[in-house]
Parts: C-alpha cells; sequence; structure tokens
C-alpha cells in the first residue's frame, strides 16, 4: 500500500482512539462515497442512516463543549448563517407540520443537515483527530476510484448484485450515477495531481493507469451536472495559480493534468473525425433551451419557470414552506412513467432553498456561500490564515476541499443530489470540517524523521503530519 507521505511535518504523536460517534460517522461517509446512494435508504422509514448518524454526532458534539461547540472565533460570521438558517428552517418546518404532517419534516432534510457543519466544525478543531479524518477521507475517494471503474465498466452489474432494500427495491450498493462520477473524479485527482508513493513501483503505476481511466470515463460519462461541477472546482482551483506567491502544488499539476487532457481531446478528434457535440454528450448541453420540448424543458427550465411563478404569486418572502411536493408544477411528471417514483424536490438546491424558504432563506443560503467557499477561496489565495503563512501540505488540502465543495455545489444545481442526503451531508460536514481546518493554523512545520511506515496502512497523499 501507501509507504510514505509526500510533506514533511512535525514528528507524529501517539494517536487517539476515534470517538465512537466519529466512527459511525466516518462510516456512513465511507458509504455513500464509495457506493452512493444506496446506503442511504438503510433505517426503518422515516427515520434512516443519516438522521441517526446527525443525532449521534451532534450529541457528540454537545457532550464534548456544549453550546460552545456551534461556535468558532474566526468562523462567527459562517456560524451565526449556518445557525440562523437551521433555526429559519426549524419555523417553516413548525408552520408546514400541521398540514404536511411527516412529509413537512423529511422535506426539512434540506436545513437539518447544516447540523453537519458544527460536527465537522468540531473535529477540525482537534489537530490530531481532524489529521486522522483527513486521511481516512483521502482514502474513501481513493476506493471510490477504483470501485467506481470496475462498477461502470461492469455496466453497473457489480451493484445490482448487492440485496434488495426492501422498502426502496434498490440495491444496497446502487448509486444515481452522478455522485459515482464526482468521486471518481476527486479520486483520480487525487492520485494523479498529488504524490503518491506506494512500496510497489508496478501497484503505483497500475494506480495511475486506473486514475486516468477513471478521469476519461467521467469526462466521457452522460451526465452534464458532474461535468459542470467539475469544471467550477477545476476553475477555482487554477485561478489559484494566478498569484505568483507561494503557488500551490496540487493547483500546478492540475493544470498540466487539464493541458494534456485537452491536447489528447484534440488529437482523438483529429485521428477520428469526429465532432466536439459527439465527444462525451457535449451535445447535451446544446439542449438547454426553452425552445425544445424535450429533454432539460420539462425536467428543468420549464419546472424551474412555473416553481417561481408560484412562488411571487403566494409567498416571496418566506416561500411555500416545507411539505408540498414540488414536483406537482412539472407537467412532466404527472403522467410518466416516473410518477411511480415521486420526485419532490428541483433538481437544483438553490431554487429549492427560494421556493421553500423564499427570498428571506435564500438570501442566507447565498450568505453561508459567500462566507464558506468564497472564504476557502481568500484563506487559501493568501496562503495562510492571521498573517501566518500555511505550510504546504496545508494549503493543499485546502485547495482540494475548495475543488470538493464547489463540484459538489455545482453537481448539486442540476440534480437532486444536495436535496437529499448522500451529497447534502457530505456538503455541509465538508463545509465545517475545511473551514475549520482552515483556521486551525497547526504552527510552523519542523523537519523531522520520517518514521517507517507498515506496509499495509494506507497513507493518502494530501495528507500531512502535524502535532497540535
Amino acid at each position: 500500500m501507501v509507504s510514505s507521505v509526500p510533506f514533511r511535518g512535525r514528528a507524529k504523536t501517539k494517536a487517539k482512539r476515534l470517538p465512537l460517534a466519529v466512527k459511525v460517522l466516518l462510516a456512513y461517509l465511507g458509504a455513500i462515497t464509495i457506493f452512493g446512494k444506496g446506503p442511504t435508504y438503510l433505517g426503518y422509514p422515516p427515520i434512516y442512516w443519516g438522521e441517526i448518524v446527525l443525532g449521534l454526532a451532534l450529541g457528540w458534539v454537545f457532550h464534548r463543549r456544549g453550546v460552545s461547540g456551534l461556535g468558532n472565533r474566526h468562523l462567527r460570521r459562517l456560524s451565526g448563517a449556518v445557525l440562523l438558517f437551521m433555526a429559519y428552517g426549524a419555523v417553516l418546518t413548525v408552520i408546514s407540520f400541521p398540514r404536511w404532517g411527516l412529509d413537512a419534516w423529511r422535506d426539512a432534510a434540506l436545513w437539518y443537515y447544516a447540523g453537519f457543519y458544527f460536527v465537522g466544525l468540531n473535529i477540525a478543531r482537534d489537530q490530531s483527530l481532524s489529521r486522522k479524518v483527513w486521511r481516512t477521507v483521502c482514502g474513501f475517494w481513493v476506493a471510490a476510484l477504483l470501485w467506481g471503474v470496475c462498477e461502470t465498466l461492469s455496466g453497473n452489474a457489480l451493484s445490482r448484485l448487492s440485496p434488495l432494500i426492501p422498502w426502496r427495491e434498490t440495491p444496497v450498493l446502487a448509486s444515481s450515477h452522478s455522485e459515482l462520477m464526482q468521486h471518481m473524479a476527486l479520486g483520480s485527482i487525487i492520485v494523479l495531481c498529488a504524490r503518491l508513493r506506494l512500496r510497489s513501483r508496478p501497484a503505483e503505476y497500475g494506480l495511475r493507469a486506473v486514475a486516468l481511466l477513471g478521469f476519461v470515463l467521467v469526462v466521457l460519462s452522460y451526465g452534464r451536472g458532474v461535468k459542470v461541477g467539475l469544471g467550477l472546482g477545476i476553475l477555482c482551483v487554477l485561478a489559484l495559480n494566478l498569484r505568483n506567491f507561494r503557488p500551490v502544488r496540487m493547483s500546478l499539476k492540475l493544470s498540466r493534468l487539464m493541458a494534456v487532457a485537452v491536447l489528447a481531446l484534440i488529437l482523438v478528434m483529429t485521428v477520428s473525425g469526429l465532432e466536439i457535440d459527439k465527444v462525451g454528450y457535449l451535445g447535451r448541453f446544446q439542449d438547454i433551451s426553452l425552445e425544445s420540448e424535450e429533454g432539460s424543458v420539462y425536467w428543468r427550465l420549464i419546472w424551474w419557470q412555473r416553481l417561481l411563478e408560484e412562488l411571487f404569486a403566494r409567498n416571496p418572502l418566506f416561500g411555500l414552506g416545507f411539505g408540498e411536493s414540488l414536483g406537482v408544477y412539472n407537467p412532466y411528471l404527472i403522467d410518466n412513467e416516473y410518477s411511480a417514483w415521486p420526485v419532490r424536490a428541483p433538481h437544483n438546491v438553490n431554487l429549492s432553498v427560494l421556493v421553500r424558504m423564499g427570498l428571506a432563506g435564500f438570501a442566507i443560503w447565498t450568505v453561508i456561500l459567500t462566507l464558506g467557499l468564497g472564504g476557502l477561496f481568500r484563506r487559501a489565495w493568501r496562503g495562510g490564515v492571521a498573517a501566518k503563512a500555511y505550510p504546504p501540505a496545508r494549503r493543499e488540502e485546502i485547495a482540494f476541499w475548495l475543488l470538493m465543495l464547489m463540484t459538489t455545489w455545482g453537481n448539486g444545481s442540476f440534480g437532486v443530489l444536495m436535496e437529499g442526503p448522500v451529497l447534502g451531508i457530505w456538503f455541509w460536514f465538508a463545509l465545517g470540517f475545511a473551514s475549520g481546518r482552515s483556521v486551525a493554523y497547526p504552527g510552523p512545520p519542523a523537519v523531522a524523521a520520517r518514521p517507517r511506515q507498515p506496509s499495509w496502512s494506507p497513507r493518502p497523499s494530501l495528507a500531512e503530519n502535524f502535532s497540535s
């Protein structure tokens, strides 16, 4: 396995045992990262694995720090905005519950998954704990790359071999394709753009070959949302190269990867004679037009247009509330095959916030995105916090989290992923964890002898060793 970490830091201290709540959280994140939405249905409706994990994790936070666990002096504005978002959502849910019952609580996941922000923030406060969590989630993405390539090449046959969840008739290991492609892409970037050393040189070359294949499969995939999200994330990270001061190593390698990808695309098109719209289903982006009567029009543009008309006709400031199915405003969903599986959310997390929580809730959501994603970019751009420079590995980590969060938000703007647990939980946890890691400065790195790692111990390359 991985034999060494590319960045040196302080000498390792004795690792703390992971709390039970953190172990359960990591098990959940690992399941949804590697396999996708299937594991999210585990539980007893309407209580699923995600809600159980949230309860345990928040209980651990309050037991550990009490009410002070909801804040961070460096992130007061962001934490305050998230808390206000949850409080406002809770009020709307209470108002909607007498009419809509459990449907109101089910739709309320849009705001109560934000509790994972405070879980991630509190894990980031403990340098030893957060370092171990960071290494572990990196391993999840590498595992997702391996599983995703096998699952894609098998035509999703592997996931269909898993048991069915009775109340959903969905395989336990099933995915909705979009999150599978996203995690494959992130795993590919970890392997290709961060130095990864394996004890076996053939294994190292083999993993890089799988990463290249995974990246190609993502580019050639049918989905548009994941490509838009990944493009936004890559642009944000590449923008860090515009500042010559202490460039981010991962950003430089990513720019080279993209240059090679563009040249390879041009070469393939020249040799094969294919047009650009036939490569990687890029022609599907031409369907995004109100003049078309199929595809994205009925599923998204017309749906979104009718939702906005309903919002401004009924209650533009406070929205439609929680519980009402938004699928009734899509004419395509009423009399077709998809009616067997009720679609309640408009496949756009931003529009869901706007329609359900009104202009007031959307304003809070905009503040969260600006302070959260914008704050990560600003700190990665400056190369540090509080007039102190990040060690190289920490800055590279912040850049990767920025890439992950931008990809998730972009993907969630064209799919239902962030409106449910499969990427909604990931987004909020990553926002809190990344923000906490970006301000929890560990001190200047000291060069230390690198201890010999056991051959079985995975050490993804973006991890670093710092003491508190």
